[in-house]
Parts: structure tokens; C-alpha cells; sequence
């Protein structure tokens, strides 16, 4: 295997990041971590970047998605480079790194990225539409096993008719935030 990985943690509460070369020989405690594969990102400024963007879930049955169309453009702390074990700023985010005082914006409006990339790649929002509601059909039947159990307890401390009770799965509003890489392409 070519191209190295990046292999997120977290261990006692402290996120910590570690290029590898081979993830198949690599065994990780269930939960504990995201391995992506490393691929050249599109970057701005000579930075490479990344967009949380947000959507609202107000009912799951039928499933409702509201996108927002803000989001925040946030920066690695230092220029883009190959990645090597020894200049992880220049291509993971930490949000605990505090970026220099040197003037480079390094949290931006997400609209002003999309609409300078959108100059080559016209259909980047739908895009980014697109991977959100998949990220969001990918954790929807666990939010939905969960909204049922805290309806089901919470039901019980209540004495009301059937009648009045809120179905469950309109009960909660939602907010995720999704974070989105784009690459070179």
C-alpha cells in the first residue's frame, strides 16, 4: 500500500494523530478512531482547509433535512506540504493549536470558499448537500433507537391520555454539523 493514512484518536479525552503507512496491519479498540485515507487536498492561500457545514433535523419520520447555507472555513496552521511524521500543522486540524498572529485568516465564511471553488467546480454545494444527507442517513436509525428509548422513559415518569403525546420522532430537533475535505480535483 502507496499512500499513507491518518489515524485519529482519542485516548482519555486527549484527540492525538499519527500518520501510518499500513492500515491493515494497524488493530484499533473498537470506537476509538477515524483512519481517511491521505489524498492532495485543493487548498487556498497555500492552506489546506476544511468546511464545517450544518443541517437541522426536524422530524426523522419522514426524515427532514434543513441546510443552512453558512458554515465556517477553517485553516491548518501552517502551509500545505507533503505529509511527513515531522509537519502535522500543515495538514491536520487542531483545533487546540492557536494560529499564529501573522495576519492569515484562519477561520473564514464557508460562502466565500464555496463560491471560490464553485468558480471551477459549479456543482460544489449540491455536493456538499449530498455527502451531508448521507452522513445523515448513515447515523439516522441510531438517532432513531435513541429518540424512542428517551421518549419510552420519559413517557413513563408522565401520567397524560395517548392522545396528547408528541410521536416521538417530532419531538427533538437535531443540529449536525458535517465537516467536508475537498480535494484537488
Amino acid at each position: 500500500m502507496n499512500s499513507k493514512w491518518i489515524l485519529r484518536q482519542s485516548i482519555n479525552g486527549t484527540n492525538t494523530c499519527a500518520l501510518i503507512d499500513d492500515p491493515l496491519n494497524l488493530t484499533i479498540p473498537k470506537k476509538s478512531g477515524i483512519m481517511q485515507p491521505l489524498i492532495p487536498p485543493f487548498h487556498i492561500d497555500s492552506h489546506k482547509f476544511a468546511l464545517r457545514m450544518y443541517a437541522v433535523i426536524s422530524n426523522l419520520n419522514p426524515l427532514t433535512i434543513h441546510f443552512y447555507k453558512e458554515g465556517i472555513a477553517y485553516f491548518c496552521a501552517e502551509p500545505y506540504d507533503a505529509p511527513k511524521y515531522d509537519n502535522k500543522l500543515s495538514y491536520i486540524f487542531d483545533p487546540k493549536c492557536t494560529p499564529k498572529d501573522d495576519g492569515f485568516k484562519y477561520y473564514r465564511p464557508a460562502s466565500t470558499m464555496i463560491s471560490t471553488i464553485s468558480e471551477t467546480n459549479p456543482n460544489l454545494l449540491k455536493q456538499i448537500k449530498d455527502i451531508i444527507i448521507l452522513s445523515i442517513f448513515s447515523i439516522c436509525p441510531d438517532m432513531k433507537k435513541r429518540v424512542e428509548l428517551a421518549c419510552e422513559n420519559n413517557d413513563k415518569s408522565f401520567d397524560i391520555g395517548d392522545d396528547s403525546i408528541i410521536p416521538p420522532f417530532e419531538r427533538f430537533i437535531h443540529l449536525v454539523g458535517v465537516d467536508i475535505q475537498i480535494d484537488e480535483n
